[in-house]
């Protein structure tokens, strides 16, 4: 398309048109008719974890106060990246015996992004794709995670309020059947918690998944929310309990000059509205230069 617009344009130049006129010509055919085609699909999970979000509440008046005790505590983070052609492949994963160790995963190629942090504050992950420009069947993706999990004790008497802060976003999500190229990112949270005691029990739960595009859709999404738990300890015998807390992050994008069962795809047409106009151009500064 943009070798028809050039040899129109060297057309008109060699017959009386000055450079700013082809300049102008050439932006006017480009914003008539030419689109550039570019996409990319981003993900995003957060998950405030730090101290505020575990908090006792002593109700025995200094007698039989509250403690938490973290019998196991653990959290991971992992991160993949994969471009189709040529073929590339990056990876990385930790894991800490604890919830105060910062761990992170970076995986990398030309074309996807995976990231992975794990801190004393939260639980991050981010995934990025680009289309590729090969005719090889598949996809770029990119996926991170990152999670604490742990089991705990209360004993005293009171309250142990637990509650955590979650974001999720997934933008650029582009879907074009005669490009062969479609995108799509996907952001989720899931966090649990449960305890039993002598005289009670309970559980708590929050998770959201940002709806996934494709083919012929164009959506973004962002959501926000808080998970609760309350655990009251009457001050008789120990409530245990677990906790788990897990972001994750993918993004897809499909080679650009690729589509469904390999199916060729049909040349661009060029609109009948430039040839029209760069032709009466043409005759118009043709003409022009007869007269001189």
């Amino acid at each position: 398309m943009q070798n028809i617009i050039y040899f129109l344009i060297g057309i008109l130049k060699r017959n009386c048109m000055n450079k700013t006129s082809a300049a102008l010509l050439a932006a006017a055919i480009s914003l008539g008719g030419v689109d550039v085609v570019s996409a990319s699909s981003s993900a995003q999970a957060i998950i405030d974890w730090d101290n505020l979000s575990f908090q006792l509440i002593d109700l025995s008046g200094g007698i039989n106060i509250p403690l938490l005790n973290w019998t196991s505590k653990s959290g991971s983070v992992t991160s993949t990246a994969t471009k189709v052609d040529p073929y590339d492949f990056d990876t990385s994963s930790r894991t800490s015996y604890g919830f105060t160790k910062t761990i992170f995963a970076n995986a990398d190629t030309d074309f996807t992004q995976g990231n992975a942090l794990r801190n004393n504050v939260i639980l991050s992950a981010d995934a990025s794709s680009q289309a590729g420009l090969t005719d090889v069947s598949g996809y770029n993706y990119a996926n991170s995670s990152a999670s604490n999990s742990g089991s705990f004790e209360l004993t005293g008497k009171g309250w142990l309020l637990i509650s955590m802060n979650w974001s999720v976003a997934a933008t650029g999500t582009y879907g074009d059947w005669d490009s062969g190229m479609v995108e799509y990112a996907n952001a989720s949270i899931a966090i649990n918690g449960s305890y039993a005691g002598l005289f009670n029990s309970g559980s708590a739960a929050s998770s959201y998944s940002t709806p996934v595009g494709y083919w012929n859709t164009a959506t973004a999404d962002s959501q926000s929310g808080t998970f609760s738990m309350a655990v009251f300890n009457p001050g008789a015998g120990i409530i245990t309990g677990v906790i788990s807390a897990a972001s994750s992050a993918t993004a897809y994008s499909r080679n650009a000059r690729n589509n469904f069962d390999n199916l060729e795809v049909s040349p661009v047409p060029v609109p009948g509205a430039i040839w029209l106009f760069a032709s009466g151009l043409i005759v118009f500064f043709g003409s022009t230069k007869r007269k001189y």
